[in-house]
C-alpha cells in the first residue's frame, strides 16, 4: 500500500536509517499511448530514408520530422490530383485514401532522488522524492505525395502543384502543431512533476529502489495516457472541422478558439 502527500513532513530526518538513491526512466509509446519497445529516431529533411522523390522546389521541410511520400504519375495538374486521390495513403478508420498521413508516437524521460527512511513506531517506510528535467519528445512521420516528374507539367500547372503541395503540408504541420502542443502535456505531467512524497507499508523484503521506480513508472504511464487521449481528441475536433484538409480555410477559426 502506498500514498502521495503534497509536502515532506521535517520529521523525515529524525526517522530511522536514513538513506539516499535516485535513478532515471526514459519511456517510449504509441499514439494511442501504449508503451512500446522500438527505438525512437527522427530522420532530417531530405535524408536517404525520403527515398529519390521529394518536395517541389523551393518548399521549406521542417527539421526532426521523418518524410515517407509515394509516387504521383501525371502529365496534367487535374492528372495529377487523380493520380493523388488513387494512391494516398488509406485511413483504415475512415475506409478511404486521403492525400496525406501522419504517424505519431512520443516518448517520456526523467530524473528523480529520493530520500527515504523507516518510521519504527507505526512501521511505515517514508519517501521524499523529487522528480526533474521531465522531457516529453516526439516522433512524428509525414506522408506525402511527390511528383515523379514535374518537367512533363506547364509552368502555371507546377505552379498549382507546389501551391496545392504547400496547402498539404500546412494541413500536415497543424497536425503536428497540435501533437506538441506545450499545454496538453503539461497538464498531463503535472501528477508525475508534483510527486514528493510517498509512504510504503514497512516489509522486511521492500526494494525501495524498485517500489519507488515502480510508483513513478505507473504516473508516467497514466500521463502518456492522458496526453494520447487529449491530442487525438483535438486531432479529431481539427480534422472534422478543416474536412480532413478540404475546408483548409477553415484552420484559422480552429486555432483561434483554442486560444480563447
Amino acid at each position: 500500500m502506498r500514498s502521495k502527500l503534497l509536502t515532506v513532513p521535517l520529521f523525515l530526518l529524525f526517522l530511522a536509517a536514513v538513506a539516499q538513491a535516485g535513478g532515471s526512466q526514459s519511456l517510449l509509446f504509441d499514439s494511442n499511448g501504449n508503451q512500446s519497445r522500438g527505438a525512437q529516431t527522427r530522420q532530417a529533411a531530405g535524408s536517404a530514408g525520403a527515398f529519390r522523390y521529394s518536395a517541389p522546389e523551393g518548399v521549406d521541410l521542417r527539421k526532426n520530422v521523418s518524410y515517407e511520400y509515394y509516387p504521383v504519375f501525371a502529365k496534367t495538374f487535374s492528372e495529377a490530383m487523380k493520380s493523388t486521390e488513387e494512391n494516398g495513403p488509406f485511413r483504415q478508420d475512415l475506409k478511404r485514401r486521403l492525400p496525406t498521413k501522419i504517424v505519431w508516437g512520443f516518448g517520456i524521460s526523467f530524473q528523480y532522488d529520493y530520500t527515504y527512511a523507516v518510521d519504527e513506531e507505526d512501521m511505515t517506510t517514508h519517501v521524499a522524492l523529487g522528480v526533474r528535467e521531465i522531457k516529453v519528445s516526439y516522433n512524428i512521420t509525414v506522408t506525402l505525395p511527390a511528383l515523379i516528374d514535374s518537367t512533363a507539367l506547364n509552368p502555371i500547372e507546377r505552379g498549382m502543384w507546389k501551391a496545392h503541395f504547400k496547402q498539404l503540408l500546412e494541413h500536415e504541420y497543424d497536425h503536428m502543431d497540435i501533437i506538441e502542443d506545450n499545454a496538453a502535456k503539461e497538464e498531463a505531467l503535472a501528477g508525475l512533476a508534483g510527486t514528493d512524497y510517498l509512504i510504503f507499508d514497512y516489509r522486511e523484503d521492500l526494494d525501495v529502489d524498485k517500489a519507488v521506480d515502480d510508483y513513478l513508472r505507473g504516473e508516467a504511464l497514466e500521463a502518456a495516457k492522458v496526453i494520447s487521449n487529449k491530442t487525438k481528441e483535438r486531432l479529431r475536433e481539427y480534422d472534422n472541422l478543416t474536412g480532413f484538409g478540404s475546408k483548409h480555410g477553415m484552420r484559422g477559426s480552429f486555432f483561434r478558439e483554442k486560444s480563447n
